[in-house]
């Protein structure tokens, strides 16, 4: 088993999103428009597409500010973890209204995301670390403490959930367990509150 450090994962992840950048870059147009061979990508996957777009050249990175101009996401569990990702790892990147549209999206997701019956113990728990990450990292970001609140009694029932069980009610999934341990990796690198 290979263990990278920071500096490898980072040349890794760049190495791949040039990779990508060259196979399907132009899938989707700066108006959000389809352009690739397979069945066309929903606004999620549209919005997945920036993350390599705003690692690239100056032309990607417009492409990018187009592809997220023209979204209209209606409201997910997943868009308000990926904007406020991006907004956060590629800030300075994007452009100002881009930013304003992002941001007011996330948020209108927090009181959402603090909804109770979005919880670990739910079959769907990937729906609970996502808004963790958005009520933790969305509630620091806009000085929502209410928000925070929520995000951190949510971590507190994961918590509860693994001393009651050892685990989530996903770990056998292909699909959600790869996101639901991303979810928390990322938001355990980016909390900074104890």
């Amino acid at each position: 088993m290979n263990s990278w450090d920071a500096a490898a994962q980072r040349a890794r992840r760049e190495e791949w999103f040039r990779l990508y950048r060259a196979a399907l870059g132009g899938a989707v147009g700066a108006d959000g428009s389809w352009h690739g061979r397979d069945a066309p990508m929903g606004f999620r996957e549209k919005v997945w597409h920036c993350f390599p777009l705003l690692s690239g050249e100056r032309a990607d990175v417009q492409l990018a500010n187009g592809i997220l101009r023209a979204l209209r996401p209606p409201p997910c569990h997943f868009t308000p973890m990926s904007f406020l990702q991006l907004l956060l790892s590629h800030g300075e990147r994007l452009a100002e209204d881009v930013q304003d549209s992002m941001r007011e999206y996330v948020r209108s997701s927090l009181a959402p995301a603090a909804d109770g019956r979005i919880h670990f113990s739910m079959y769907n728990d990937n729906f609970a670390a996502m808004a963790c990450f958005t009520l933790l990292i969305g509630g620091r970001m806009f000085g929502d403490g209410e928000a925070r609140r929520a995000g951190l009694g949510k971590l507190s029932d994961l918590e509860d959930l693994l001393r009651r069980r050892g685990t989530v009610m996903e770990y056998g999934s292909p699909t959600y367990t790869p996101i639901h341990a991303h979810v928390l990796a990322d938001l355990a690198n980016r909390e900074t509150d104890p």
